[in-house]
């Protein structure tokens, strides 16, 4: 999530270019020429409860995720992890100490991208939603509603949704919201990918989600 302390730190590395600490640069420049991906971190750390060790190599892109999956997310290919989790014990092979266990260690991938939607889809605030609705101005209208990097908005009945699509207010509305999202969008990747957007209605959430927000959106 955008508070972790994770991402926040990726994304000093990423605004800044500074270099990682040894033998962390060493691993993410081989990955990055083995893979030709966009490695902005790598994180060592452990699991509760046991404590097992894990290694986040955090890439730029979604797409450059997808070239470590082997399925869907969080289906990592298993060959990628066996090498960079061999390639990083080499880089401290033969040192008489160091605080790395590598035993069981879990590697993952994961992709800055996916996060920082998040953090610049939920940037938006109150006040500039109220103001896109009068903006707006439809009476049919319900709320727009935000979850992660997703935006729904909602009108009041299945029949104004159709209506709505109809007359093609999709496109006219996710434009709209573009230009509201754009000003926090820091990098680039709402733009480049556009917003998720969606339309749907009160009648739908009243009477399939009793009108509760976490189950909507679980």
């Amino acid at each position: 999530m955008p508070s972790d302390e994770d991402y926040r730190q990726t994304k000093r590395l990423k605004k800044s270019g500074a270099s990682l600490p040894s033998p962390f640069q060493e691993l993410a420049d081989w990955i990055s020429a083995t893979y030709d991906v966009r490695v902005l971190n790598v994180i060592y750390d452990t699991i509760i409860p046991d404590a097992q060790p894990r290694l986040s190599v955090v890439v730029d892109t979604e797409e450059d995720a997808l070239k470590f999956q082997s399925g869907p997310f969080p289906n990592y290919n298993e060959i990628d992890q066996q090498r960079v989790r061999e390639h990083f014990e080499s880089l401290f092979a033969g040192q008489r100490s160091h605080r790395f266990n590598v035993e069981k260690l879990l590697v993952i991938f994961v992709p800055f991208e996916r996060v920082a939607r998040i953090e610049a889809n939920e940037s938006v605030t109150t006040d500039e939603i109220d103001r896109l609705k009068s903006r707006l101005a439809n009476k049919e209208l319900w709320e727009i509603s935000r979850c992660f990097d997703r935006t729904t908005f909602f009108f009041y009945t299945n029949a104004q949704v159709q209506r709505a699509e109809a007359a093609r207010l999709r496109e006219v509305y996710a434009q709209e919201y573009a230009r509201l999202v754009q000003p926090h969008d820091e990098f680039g990747y709402l733009q480049r990918r556009g917003v998720l957007f969606h339309f749907d209605s009160k009648e739908n959430f009243d009477t399939n989600y009793q009108g509760n927000w976490l189950s909507y959106y679980r």
